[in-house]
Formats: structure tokens, C-alpha cells, sequence
């Protein structure tokens, strides 16, 4: 479905009809204003629920719980569909649309700006996670996937570009490989060479399949060999 709104009907018509020649779905009118709100709505929606689910995996995980476990099997329930805990949001419309509806409600979307603390505060767990894996002696650091989501070369707003920011702060050497992202793409073994810690944190399906392809010439590479999934905002062993 298209929610189509102009400035008046004579606009929304002409919008309506471009629209028709190439979308195959309803094409549902309304005012400009009534479109952009639910464009605003979808987005603010999809930030909530990800923030929810993201600390209800912190909790499981507090409880000694596995997240992706008990999130699986509670969303079993008809009226219940968690989302993928990760470590954070990005793009350039998810973490940002919410503010709009923000600065024109301040006093009643407490919930809004609640979710985006809890999803900004999730790359900062990320960051100590790593930290933590890395020990006193910091090391280098490879992040594996840097786009804002798996399978695209879109970097902007991403957690892991803002997660590597946290861990340079802290005197960590960090270098970012991406196959999708160009300014990252480069040399994976080059990254590689002399780490102690290659830290997945987006889960492209090409960088997957390479980690696992080239296992062992990896492991070779690396000081330390130690391949930690944090794409879903907990530490997992990579494993073959």
C-alpha cells in the first residue's frame, strides 16, 4: 500500500497518477499532512518496539536467561511479536523521525524519547562488551559489518560506526571492515593481521559466509584468534 497526500485534491490526484504507473498496490489519499504524520508513526512505531525488545533481552540476559531463546519462544504467542535485539538503531529514518514527532509533542511522547535512550544505550553496552573481551591490555580490534543493517552498504546513522568511535575514546586500536560499505571494504586479512578480537556486529550474509570459508587462514592471522558474534547485542562464540 501507498498513503499518497497533497497540498490539495488536484495534487494528490496527479501524485495518485504517477504513482498508478508503476506500484502495484492501494493507493490510499489523504492531506499532506495526515501522509507525513504516518510515515512518522511507521518509523516511531518500529524504534519502540525494537527498544522494547532490546531490553527485554538485557533482562533475560540478567536473569541468566537466553535472550534470543526466551524472545523466540514468548513471540510463540499469538499476540506477541518480539523483534531481533541488536545493538542499536541506524539509517537515516528511524532514529531521527521520532524526534520530529517529539519537538512537536514534548509533553506527551515521554515513551518516544524513553526508546531512543534505551536504543542509544545499547551500543554503549556494546562497547563495553567489547571492552571487556579485550581485557586491561585493550589490544586491536576488528569490527566486522558496519552498515546500518545486515545485507546493505548503507552506513549512515550506524551503531557500529558510533560503537567503534566509544572504543577509540577509550585508547582501543580499531579497525573496520565492511564488504558492502566501500570506505571499509578493503583487505579483510590485511584487518585482520595481528588483531585480538574480531568483532562481528552486523551479520551481512557475504561476511558471514567469508569468516566461515576462510576459517583457519584467519585464525593463522590473528594474535589472539577470537571470533565473537555481538550483532545481536550479547557475546556468541562464532563457530563453523
Amino acid at each position: 500500500d501507498r498513503i499518497i497526500g497533497g497540498i490539495n485534491e488536484a495534487s494528490t490526484a496527479a501524485a495518485r497518477a504517477v504513482y498508478a504507473t508503476y506500484v502495484d498496490a492501494e493507493l490510499l489519499e489523504t492531506d499532506a499532512t495526515t501522509a507525513e504524520l504516518c510515515k512518522l508513526l511507521e518509523n516511531t512505531y518500529r524504534d519502540v518496539n525494537i527498544a522494547l525488545t532490546n531490553q527485554m533481552a538485557a533482562v533475560a540476559e540478567g536473569l541468566g536467561v537466553d535472550p534470543l531463546e526466551a524472545l523466540r519462544l514468548a513471540s510463540l504467542h499469538p499476540r506477541v511479536d518480539y523483534l531481533q535485539p541488536g545493538i542499536g538503531v541506524g539509517g537515516h529514518c528511524i532514529p531521527i523521525d521520532p524526534w520530529f514527532l517529539h519537538q512537536v509533542a514534548p509533553r506527551t511522547t515521554s515513551m518516544i524519547t524513553t526508546a531512543r535512550e534505551v536504543n542509544r544505550d545499547r551500543e554503549l553496552l556494546v562497547a563495553d562488551r567489547i571492552a571487556d573481551e579485550l581485557g586491561d591490555d585493550r589490544g586491536v580490534v576488528v569490527l566486522a559489518g558496519v552498515a546500518y543493517k545486515a545485507n546493505v552498504s548503507d552506513s549512515r546513522e550506524s551503531p557500529a560506526l558510533s560503537i567503534a568511535r566509544m572504543l577509540r575514546q577509550r585508547g582501543i586500536e580499531v579497525r573496520i571492515y565492511d564488504p558492502l560499505v566501500d570506505d571499509y571494504s578493503g583487505s579483510l586479512m590485511r584487518k585482520i593481521d595481528g588483531a585480538d578480537l574480531v568483532a562481528i556486529l552486523v551479520r551481512h550474509s557475504t561476511l558471514v559466509d567469508r569468516i566461515a570459508s576462510e576459517w583457519d587462514a584467519i585464525e593463522a592471522a590473528m594474535r589472539h584468534p577470537r571470533i565473537i558474534d555481538f550483532s545481536t547485542g550479547s557475546a556468541r562464540q562464532f563457530g563453523v
